[in-house]
C-alpha cells in the first residue's frame, strides 16, 4: 500500500519547505476515492482543522482516510530521523482519530514523507492502547 501512496503524492505539486497537509478519501475496501493537498503550513507545522478535514470526508462518502504530511529537510540533521513523528504528530493523530470514530469515520494511518522517502508513522503498541481507551 505504501507505493500506492508514495506514488498518488508524489502527483502533487508541493513546496518541500513547508509543511502539506494530504488527505486520501478511502471507500470501506481501502481504495482512494481522492486525494488532496487539504493543508499548508510553515517550515516546522501545519495546522489540520478537524472540522475542514471531516467535511470533506463526508463530501466524499470515505469510509475512511489516511494522512500524510510531509517534513521539510532538516539540513543539520538529515535522513530518516527527520522522518520520525513529533509529540505534535502523535497528539494531533490521537485527536483526529478520537473525532473520526464519533463521525463514523476511521482515521485508517498516517504517512510522514520528504522529497525521497514515505514512511508509515509508526505507533507504539502503547499509544495505540491508549487511542482505543480514549475513544
Amino acid at each position: 500500500m505504501e507505493k500506492n501512496f508514495k506514488k498518488r503524492i508524489k502527483e502533487f505539486d508541493i513546496n518541500y519547505n513547508q509543511e502539506n497537509g494530504i488527505v486520501f478519501y478511502m471507500d470501506f475496501e481501502m481504495n482512494i476515492i481522492k486525494g488532496e493537498v487539504l493543508f499548508k503550513g510553515g517550515v516546522d507545522k501545519c495546522y489540520i482543522c478537524a472540522k475542514m478535514l471531516f467535511r470533506r470526508a463526508l463530501e466524499h462518502n470515505a469510509d475512511s482516510v489516511v494522512l500524510a504530511h510531509n517534513h521539510p529537510k532538516n539540513k543539520e540533521h538529515p535522513g530518516k530521523e527527520n522522518l520520525e513523528p513529533s509529540n505534535s504528530d502523535m497528539a494531533n493523530f490521537q485527536h483526529l482519530a478520537f473525532l473520526g470514530e464519533l463521525l463514523g469515520i476511521r482515521v485508517a494511518s498516517e504517512y510522514i514523507f520528504d522529497e525521497d522517502e514515505i514512511v508509515p508513522m509508526l505507533l507504539s503498541d502503547d499509544f495505540i492502547k491508549k487511542c482505543h481507551e480514549n475513544l
